[in-house]
């Protein structure tokens, strides 16, 4: 997950990372899948992890895709 568009376009482009229109925070999956206020309701389908790790653990392979599906941001990966 941490070769994904959302992260390396700002890489390949040179251009400034995304922001977060909620937080002011750059957009990482950290951020959306952790932090950030406005997937609270969404992350329930992760059964609303504590880090990185819980979210992305085997237990959550399907989950994480529909959670990425459900905030609109699974083209972004």
């Amino acid at each position: 997950m941490s070769h994904t568009h959302l992260i390396n376009a700002t890489l390949i482009t040179k251009e400034p990372a995304a922001i977060c229109d909620t937080c002011n925070k750059i957009i990482t999956i950290d951020h959306v899948t952790i932090n950030c206020n406005k997937y609270i309701e969404a992350r329930k389908i992760l059964n609303n992890p504590l880090t990185l790790h819980q979210a992305l653990d085997e237990e959550n392979s399907t989950s994480i895709t529909t959670f990425f599906k459900i905030i609109n941001l699974s083209h972004r990966l």
